[in-house]
């Protein structure tokens, strides 16, 4: 069975999860009762960094949410860093038990 890890992300999944080895290694020969911590912070590393498979519909006419989590703002503005014209604004709050993984909502081309 595949543990779909983010790509991206293996710098990050190996060193923390080094520590966390290294950590609970050395706890169990001077510090038993620490090594549940390592543990868990191996556990919430590779938790982090997931990918779950993803089935996207196959809709022209639809967007996708690029983020898992909670819409909590949907607000017209006016955008004057790129755009400088008005637009949508959509804000997505990502909790650290969200799947940290950006895909793209809608086919184009980013110029």
């Amino acid at each position: 069975m595949r543990i779909p890890l983010a790509g991206y992300g293996w710098k990050e999944i190996i060193f923390f999860c080094a520590i966390m080895i290294i950590g609970c290694a050395l706890s169990i020969c001077f510090f038993p009762y620490v090594c549940p911590l390592f543990l868990f912070g191996l556990f919430f590393v590779l938790y982090f960094f997931r990918d779950p498979y993803r089935v996207i519909p196959e809709c022209d006419d639809k967007l996708i949410s690029p983020a898992d989590g909670t819409i909590v703002e949907i607000a017209d503005m006016f955008e004057d860093n790129y755009l400088k014209d008005k637009a949508v604004k959509i804000a997505i709050f990502m909790s650290v038990l969200s799947v940290h993984v950006n895909r793209i909502p809608y086919a184009g081309t980013v110029e």
